[in-house]
C-alpha cells in the first residue's frame, strides 16, 4: 500500500479551529519533558531531528507523512481528554499508555522493515533504563521478578513527576537504580537492543541475587556465603567512635537503610525527612573502615545526586544542596559546626564545618583572597583584620586544603619584614607618635617586640616584631599617612621632602656647606652633602627649605650668576677686554674660586662676552 493510502487509513477527527488550537496547546505542555512527550506520541517528535532522520534514511515523503501523523494525534488529543474526564482516576495510565502505543504503531507503519528495525532500537537507547518497561525487552534482558518491581516503581515515579520541578533528578535517580540492579549479562543485552553493541561475549542474559537476602554488614562480620557471621559481635556502643571499624559490603542497597545502619554503627541520631532515591553498592572486603571513611565513601557516590550526609553534633543528617543553588551557601552556613584543628582532622572530606584560624604575621585580607581559590561553590571565607583572624565554612577536606596553605604561608619559609611606603608624611613623624605606643623609648627603635627602621629619605618604613606591634604601627600609618585636604590653608600644608641640587659660587664649598648646615639645624629628616667635582651641594629638604638656602647661596656668591654679550661699535675688542680686566684685577686665566666676572670675546664680530654676577655685569655695561 502507497503511503498516502496509509495516511487515508489514520483516524480522523473533525473539529473546529478552537478545538485545534486547544489541541496545540494541550500538547505543548504535554511535551515539554520526555516523559510527558512518550504519554501521547512517543517517538515520533525523535524521527524529524535531521541527525535520526539521516540514520533512519528517511525520504522527505516519509518525513511529510510523519509530520502529518503527528498533527493528527495532536487533534486526537482533544478526544483523549475527554476521556480522561470521564474515565476513573485509576485507568488514566493505561488510556495515555494505549494513545502512546497508537501514535507509535502508525508511526512504525511509515517504514520499511529495516527502518522500523533501525528505529526499534534507537527508541529502547532513547528511552534509556525505563525502556525495561516495554515487555519485549523485560524477556530480552530475562528481568526477574523482583527487577520487575524496581522498574515499574520508578517508571510510576517519573510518570508521577513528569510535569513537576523535580524531573530531571527523579529520571536520572531512575536510571542509576535500575542499572545497579542489572548484572553485566542483563546490561550486555540491553547494549545490544540499544544498538550500542553489535556482538556480546557476556553470554545469554541472567538477573543477579537478589538484594534483599545481603544486608548491610555490621562489623566483624564476614560477608562470604558459606563462613557465617561470628557468633560473639562487639556492640559499637560500647566503643569510642574513632574505635569503630566498620566492613562494607552492599549491593544495590536502598540508601535509606544505608543511612540508617551507618547511624546506628556510629552511634548517632539519625535526623533525615529526606527519602534518598536509588540504591549503593559498594564491596570491599579488603579492609575495614572507620565511620568517617565509610561516610567519605557514601558521599562520594552521592556527590552527583545533590545530596550529603554530615555530622552536627551527635546527629547524622542528609541534606540536598541543589535545591536551592543560590541557598546553598546560606544553609551550609547555618548548618556546619563549629570544629578545633583535632576535631577538623577527624571530620570527614564531604562535611560541612565551620573553622577559626588565628593568623600570626600575615594580613587577613591579603591570606583570604588565595583561601578563596580552595573553596567551593558553596563555600565562604571571612576576614577579620582587628582580631587578625579567617572564618573558613566548607567541607572538611576544602577546610583542611586551606588550612595547610595558611600553614606554610606563616611558616619560617615566609618574609617577616613589613613593609610601610608613606605618600604624605615622613618617617620621623610616624615614629614620634609611635614609639611611646609600642614601647620604645625617645630615639630607640628596637626592644624585644618590635624593630624598626628606615630609607636614607625616610620615606618608607621597616618593621619586623610581634604581630600587635606592628599591627599598631600600620594602624597609625593608616591614620596619619593621609594627603591634606586642597581646602586647606598653604600655611596647615604638609611639605613633602623633594631633592635639589644647588650650585656653589664665589664661596669655598666646605664653607658653603657648614653655612647651609647651620641654616637647616633643627629641620626634620634633612640631608646635605657635598659633590666637590661638580661643586654642587646635594639636598634633600622640603621646597620652603630650597628657596632658603638657594637665597643664601646667591647672597653668599654676591649675586645670581648672569651672562650677557656686549656688541661694540667704536672700541676694539681686544682693548675693551684689557681694560675690564685691569679693573677688575682679573688675572689672564680666571678661576672660579675667585669671584670675579669671566671675560672673552670675537675679534671678528667686535663682541665681549661677560659671566659674572648681575652688578658685576651692570658695571662693565657701564
Amino acid at each position: 500500500m502507497l503511503l498516502n493510502d496509509k495516511l487515508l487509513n489514520l483516524k480522523r477527527v473533525k473539529m473546529s479551529r478552537v478545538g485545534w488550537l486547544a489541541a496545540c496547546i494541550l500538547l505543548a505542555c504535554a511535551v515539554t519533558t520526555q516523559g510527558a512527550a512518550q504519554d501521547y506520541v512517543g517517538v515520533l517528535p525523535e524521527m524529524l531531528k535531521p541527525e535520526v532522520s539521516q540514520k533512519l534514511g528517511l525520504s522527505e515523503e516519509q518525513r511529510e507523512g510523519i509530520q502529518q501523523l503527528i498533527r493528527a494525534r495532536m487533534s486526537a488529543v482533544i478526544g483523549l481528554g475527554q476521556a480522561l474526564r470521564e474515565a476513573p482516576a485509576d485507568t488514566h495510565d493505561q488510556l495515555r499508555s494505549e494513545f502512546n502505543e497508537e501514535s507509535e504503531r502508525l508511526g512504525f507503519a511509515l517504514l520499511d522493515p529495516e527502518q522500523q528495525n533501525l528505529l526499534a532500537k534507537y527508541r529502547v537507547g532513547w528511552m534509556g533504563m525505563l525502556s525495561l518497561g516495554d515487555e519485549q525487552v523485560a524477556k530480552a534482558l530475562n528481568l526477574a521478578d523482583w527487577q520487575r518491581e524496581i522498574v515499574d516503581h520508578w517508571l510510576e515515579q517519573v510518570r508521577n513527576n513528569r510535569r513537576g520541578p523535580t524531573v530531571a533528578k527523579t529520571r536520572t535517580a531512575a536510571e542509576q537504580t535500575i542499572r545497579q540492579a542489572l548484572s553485566e549479562s542483563q546490561w550486555a543485552a540491553w547494549q545490544l537492543a540499544a544498538g550500542l553493541i553489535e556482538t556480546s561475549t557476556a553470554g545469554p542474559p541472567q538477573p543477579p541475587q537478589r538484594p534483599d537476602a545481603e544486608q548491610p554488614v555490621q562489623p566483624n562480620e564476614t560477608a562470604t556465603a558459606d563462613k557465617p557471621a561470628a557468633k560473639s559481635q562487639v556492640d559499637n556502643s560500647e566503643l569510642p567512635l574513632e574505635q569503630v571499624q566498620l566492613e562494607m559490603n552492599f549491593q544495590a542497597q536502598p540508601w535509606n537503610d544505608v543511612v540508617q545502619w551507618l547511624a546506628k554503627q556510629g552511634d548517632l541520631s539519625l535526623q533525615n525527612d529526606i527519602a534518598l532515591p536509588g540504591t549503593f553498592t559498594y564491596r570491599d572486603r579488603s579492609r575495614k573502615y572507620s565511620v568517617t571513611e565509610a561516610m567519605d565513601i557514601m558521599n562520594a557516590s552521592l556527590l552527583n545526586s545533590g545530596y550529603t550526609l554530615f555530622r552536627q553534633g551527635r546527629m547524622l543528617r542528609v541534606i540536598d544542596f541543589e535545591t536551592d543553588q543560590e541557598k546553598s551557601g546560606e544553609l551550609l552556613n547555618e548548618l556546619a559546626d563549629y570544629v578545633d584543628d583535632d576535631e577538623l582532622a577527624r571530620r570527614g572530606y564531604y562535611e560541612p564545618v565551620k573553622h577559626m584560624f588565628t593568623l600570626e604575621r600575615l594580613d587577613p585580607d591579603t591570606l583570604k583572597a588565595e583561601a578563596e581559590q580552595l573553596r567551593s561553590i558553596q563555600g565562604s571565607v571571612r576576614s577579620f583584620p582587628t582580631s587578625r583572624q579567617l572564618l573558613v565554612t566548607d567541607m572538611a577536606g576544602n577546610v583542611r586544603a586551606i588550612a595547610e596553605m595558611i600553614q606554610r604561608a606563616e611558616g619560617s619559609g615566609a618574609s617577616t619584614v613589613k613593609v610601610f611606603p608613606l605618600k604624605a608624611i615622613t618617617a620621623e613623624e610616624i615614629l614620634s607618635v609611635v614609639r611611646p605606643l609600642i614601647g620604645l623609648e625617645e630615639d630607640v627603635n628596637s626592644n624585644d617586640d618590635i624593630s624598626i627602621s628606615t630609607n636614607t629619605f625616610g620615606t618608607t618604613i621597616f618593621a619586623r616584631g610581634k604581630p600587635d606591634k606592628v599591627q599598631i604601627l600600620k594602624d597609625l600609618i593608616d591614620l596619619m599617612d593621609v594627603p591634606p585636604d586642597e581646602a586647606e590653608s598653604t600655611i596647615d600644608k604638609v611639605e613633602r621632602l623633594v631633592l635639589q641640587k644647588h650650585k656653589v659660587v664665589g664661596i669655598d664649598m666646605q664653607l658653603a656647606y657648614e653655612i647651609v648646615s647651620q641654616l637647616l639645624a633643627g629641620s626634620p629628616d634633612v640631608k646635605l652633602a657635598q659633590d666637590a667635582v661638580a661643586k654642587q651641594l646635594v639636598l634633600q629638604a622640603r621646597p620652603s627649605e630650597h628657596k632658603l638656602v638657594q637665597e643664601a647661596l646667591g647672597e653668599l656668591a654676591g649675586d645670581s650668576s648672569d651672562f650677557v654679550v656686549i656688541q661694540l661699535k667704536r672700541l676694539d675688542p681686544t682693548m675693551a677686554i684689557a681694560a675690564i680686566k685691569k679693573f677688575f684685577a682679573l688675572p689672564d686665566t680666571p678661576t672660579a674660586e675667585s669671584g670675579g666676572p669671566v671675560i672673552d670675546g670675537d675679534l671678528l664680530a667686535r663682541q665681549v662676552w661677560i659671566k659674572g654676577s648681575s652688578s658685576q655685569v651692570s658695571q662693565i655695561r657701564q
